[in-house]
């Protein structure tokens, strides 16, 4: 900014959270439009943590952010061994106790005469270590949000992960943190024909917050960190669930996750050198006061207060 630092927006959930106004959210818009001239002194930068964030931005702002994705390489990443030593299939979200629908798992391995075992990490262990994760065999997520935490690492391990279908996962309405007008956000205090209206720059079909047409939720859920990596299993129903866990070699999947993770570190590196490279370093010319500094920032010369 003028007061001779430069912005990199990383935001790695909905840019929008905590404007719950249409007037609020404008103003965000307009100030992260402004922060990006091409005639600002300093370089900002407008970056995304995962796809469905960027595509989001995309869709309000007009903005191409830059994708640096959220990640756990740099301290989950080649730590552990992969030894399938338990013989238990962990259920995630991992700091879930014990999510309603591993009964649906556990009926549908015992009609298929299958011994596969359900269990959560919090019940096992209730503050756990990344070894003991990496002790089990693989990780049937259902996931509540496009983007977590917890997947990243669960990743950076290398555990195989099994994830429902689009179409199942919008069945099980598992996905109930996306959009600002989630309960978890603004709730009812902010509707959908609040939300600004699609920026010229971006050409998706369907609104990112329509959160009534399956349409676009299916559309939406595409962009999910979990249907964007690589070596993710899906499935289509509790019985292909126990038929995929069936045939799948978890070493295989382990390994490709494991070279996958080699080279989004060596990319991610890059990416973000770039980024480095970009910023000027030569004398910046510093504002003497505030007003003068958020007029060259912003072009306005009054910030919303939140």
């Amino acid at each position: 900014m003028p007061l001779d630092r430069t912005i990199i927006w990383l935001p790695a959930h909905r840019f929008t959270l905590a404007r719950c106004s249409r007037p609020e959210i404008d103003q965000l818009i307009l100030h992260m439009q402004q922060s990006v001239r091409s005639e600002q002194q300093l370089k900002h930068f407008v970056a995304t943590g995962g796809r469905y964030d960027q595509e989001y931005i995309k869709y309000y702002t007009g903005l191409d952010a830059i994708l640096l994705p959220t990640n756990s390489l740099w301290y989950a990443f080649n730590v552990t061994r992969f030894t399938q030593a338990r013989t238990e299939i962990l259920v995630g979200p991992l700091q879930t106790h014990n999510h309603p629908l591993m009964i649906d798992m556990k009926n549908a391995a015992t009609a298929l005469n299958s011994s596969f075992q359900f269990a959560s990490a919090k019940t096992l262990y209730g503050h756990y270590h990344l070894q003991q994760i990496a002790d089990h065999r693989a990780v049937v997520l259902l996931p509540y949000a496009v983007l977590s935490y917890g997947i990243t690492e669960l990743y950076a391990l290398g555990i195989p992960m099994f994830v429902p279908k689009i179409d199942f996962i919008v069945e099980l309405n598992l996905v109930i943190d996306r959009t600002l007008i989630d309960k978890f956000y603004c709730g009812r205090s902010l509707k959908f024909d609040d939300m600004p209206k699609q920026h010229t720059n971006s050409h998706h079909p369907f609104s990112p917050e329509d959160i009534i047409s399956p349409e676009a939720i299916h559309y939406w859920l595409q962009f999910a960190d979990y249907y964007q990596l690589p070596y993710i299993q899906t499935f289509s129903s509790w019985t292909n669930l126990i038929e995929k866990l069936s045939t799948t070699n978890f070493k295989t999947v382990h390994d490709n996750m494991h070279d996958e993770n080699v080279r989004r570190k060596v990319e991610l590196t890059k990416k973000w050198k770039s980024v480095f490279a970009k910023i000027d370093r030569m004398q910046r010319v510093i504002p003497q006061d505030y007003d003068t500094a958020i007029k060259q920032l912003w072009n306005t010369t009054r910030l919303q207060a939140i």
